[in-house]
């Protein structure tokens, strides 16, 4: 028995027919969700806490709003144990933008800039090598540095009393009493250190600055 081949224009109506019975399976899908949804959010029961987003996602996820508000702070303050002798020191931090670098960051980078300042006048004062800076300072600073000290030696009135380059304070201990930090941006910072040698008292100005993934100190000035 010869089976005859649909016409044009009954297998054009049959695809019509499939397109339309698709298409009701398609949104009667999106009608049960919805109906799901629905039901869902009229529950009295529901809250968003019950499926603990924070704990699926991360508590990264999302951004800085999840960021303790303590690290949130302009200025603050933090007492540390710095040098062989375990003397506690205040570090007076401020940050312009507080995003720019993070609390303890800060703190680190106040307590490299104290580091950098002490081993700076030991080393004026001839107690240690140079080369102590070499992993903290760029060579044309650690240079200036030197030259300045040279300078002073040769130049400085010998009725004036120079605390760094007395005899009577040369085997006293450098011991930071408050270091003043402002992180200016998120590749630099800038301290006041303020430092005592017997009843003395010296300043330090130390900059660090971001080269890649390493902190330099791109200015020392001791007075």
């Amino acid at each position: 028995m010869e089976l005859k081949k649909p016409s044009l224009k009954q297998r054009s109506q049959e695809i019509v027919e499939e397109e339309a019975q698709e298409g009701n399976r398609f949104h009667g899908g999106i009608d049960e969700r919805r109906g799901k949804m629905t039901e869902t959010f009229s529950n009295p029961d529901y809250s968003p806490q019950s499926h603990d987003l924070s704990k699926k996602l991360g508590k990264h996820h999302f951004g800085k709003n999840s960021r303790n508000k303590q690290d949130q702070e302009h200025v603050f303050e933090v007492i540390q144990k710095v040098g062989m002798y375990g003397g506690r020191t205040k570090f007076h931090i401020m940050r312009c933008v507080p995003d720019d670098l993070p609390k303890q960051e800060s703190v680190r980078l106040s307590v490299l800039s104290c580091t950098i300042a002490c081993l700076s006048v030991d080393i004026m004062r001839g107690r240690l090598s140079p080369r102590l800076l070499d992993r903290y300072m760029l060579p044309e600073v650690e240079k200036k540095l030197l030259v300045t000290e040279a300078f002073m030696q040769k130049y400085a009135g010998k009725d004036k009393f120079d605390l760094i380059d007395s005899h009577e304070t040369k085997n006293f201990p450098v011991i930071p009493r408050l270091v003043n930090t402002m992180v200016v941006n998120p590749n630099k910072c800038e301290s006041i250190v303020i430092l005592a040698i017997g009843n003395g008292l010296c300043c330090a100005t130390v900059v660090v600055s971001r080269f890649e993934d390493r902190w330099m100190c791109t200015h020392c000035d001791i007075s």
